[in-house]
């Protein structure tokens, strides 16, 4: 055989050689990838679990004691009491998270429902409701909404629905904003039970602080 055609043949075969070692280590690189959004999931799933399971303890804590006048208190027509708070949590317990949740496990990309807070809130949903009573449904069935959420495989996080109004998200995302939401409430009865509780008592301490609840 020709020398220069040996050549030739050898350095084709060395692109080929080259060429199947990009697209492995192309394939491996996609794997990888993929496998670290899978453990990012699983990771933002499990936190916002431990988040859920601590709601209920904190909750119970800062309503230990709670007077008749701390939980109907209203800084504002259009804000929240506590018992309206307690009340809002609890619906939204089942009528968004939860059904939301099972609805992207069940199903492939589902068209979400809609949630509209205020309206309902305006229309008095969230109105005439004992906290205390509110509070042991909202235990219930959160009991129960645990139950299921640790029955999930942690990498059903990448689960996904169709928000009404953000477009798609994933299931990890919903736990997270779930988890965020507890949070948010929590701190907002922290606060109005600063606002009616300690605050007026303050005396010349009130120059430190700013109340908003």
């Amino acid at each position: 055989m020709d020398v220069a055609l040996q050549i030739r043949l050898l350095f084709l075969g060395g692109l080929m050689a080259v060429g199947s070692l990009a697209l492995g280590a192309g394939f491996v690189l996609s794997r990888l990838m993929h496998q670290r959004e899978v453990w990012r999931a699983c990771a933002m799933f499990s936190r916002a679990v431990e988040q859920l399971e601590v709601t209920p303890d904190v909750l119970r804590a800062l309503l230990s004691h709670l007077s008749a006048a701390e939980a109907d208190w209203k800084p504002a027509p259009q804000r929240f009491s506590v018992a309206e708070v307690v009340a809002h949590l609890c619906d939204t317990e089942t009528q968004v998270f939860r059904t939301r949740v099972h609805r992207m496990v069940e199903e492939d990309g589902p068209q979400l429902d809609a949630y509209d807070q205020e309206a309902i809130a305006a229309g008095g949903g969230y109105a005439g409701q004992s906290a205390q009573e509110t509070l042991k449904n909202f235990q219930q069935h959160r009991t129960d909404n645990l139950t299921y959420l640790r029955s999930l495989p942690a990498d059903i996080g990448n689960r996904v629905g169709m928000h009404p109004e953000l477009g798609q998200i994933t299931l990890a995302q919903l736990l997270n904003e779930w988890a965020f939401h507890d949070l948010g409430h929590l701190r907002q009865i922290a606060e109005l039970l600063r606002a009616y509780r300690f605050y007026p008592h303050l005396g010349a301490f009130q120059k430190y602080y700013t109340v908003n609840p």
